[in-house]
């Protein structure tokens, strides 16, 4: 069972002049301006212990419900715990982006396309909301490609547990027809390769859906947003 508490914490930093031990002095014993601008984005930046908890286990009993092979409680765990993360997320976040993104792949993975559809559209619209303040514009280019991936993945796979073939088809032409046209992203360009060889018989429409299935199974990519490079510890859904 899943359970939640709320921390209540608070940073070393926030406790009376302890936050000038983020503050650097100059050679004449003077706080330097710089150092005094750094502190304070990292004051704003800090997100409380229980948030980044959710966006954990959101992630963690996800992959366990693909361990698990759909296990009805390990999922319903799963989906609680998403709920929470979605909950819990600062407004306007880059953990509300990241909220949305994984309950949306959750969603997707047991089937329930239309919700998911929902998370992945607010995730996109937060990136818009947020882009230039937590996120810059090229990070944000780049997540917008992944969410609209992932919606592309999410309304095909849909289309096919469907048995609406005919409609997958013409989908599929058509995007192939305007990445020549436009150039696509590679990924969605290897995708629809794939589903026109899917068509011609020349790869099973099983090992399609098990490689577009890859792209709602991988965490949204935050790294470049963190100057060094680091990402929450465990949230990588990626499939090797």
């Amino acid at each position: 069972m899943v359970t939640w508490r709320e921390l209540s914490l608070k940073s070393k930093y926030m406790e009376g002049d302890r936050s000038t031990d983020l503050v650097q002095l100059n050679s004449n014993g003077h706080r330097d301006d710089v150092s005094l601008r750094l502190a304070s984005q990292s004051l704003q930046k800090q997100i409380p212990d229980y948030v980044r908890t959710g966006l954990h286990l959101c992630a963690t009993l996800s992959r366990r419900v693909v361990k698990s092979k759909h296990d009805a409680k390990v999922t319903q765990h799963a989906l609680r715990a998403c709920d929470i993360a979605v909950k819990f997320a600062p407004k306007r976040s880059r953990e509300a982006i990241e909220a949305h993104g994984l309950r949306g792949d959750l969603l997707s993975l047991i089937s329930r396309f239309d919700s998911a559809d929902e998370d992945y559209k607010a995730a996109r619209t937060l990136v818009h909301d947020v882009k230039g303040s937590d996120i810059n514009p090229q990070v944000a280019r780049t997540l917008l490609q992944d969410i609209d991936l992932k919606t592309l993945v999410n309304h095909w796979t849909q289309l096919y547990k469907t048995k609406r073939f005919k409609e997958l088809r013409r989908e599929v032409k058509a995007l192939a027809v305007q990445e020549r046209q436009t150039g696509e992203a590679r990924a969605m360009s290897e995708l629809t390769a794939h589903w026109l060889s899917a068509f011609k018989q020349k790869k099973r429409v099983l090992d399609v859906l098990t490689l577009q299935r890859r792209y709602t199974l991988r965490c949204l990519n935050f790294e470049a947003l963190d100057g060094d490079g680091t990402s929450y510890d465990g949230l990588d859904m990626r499939v090797a």
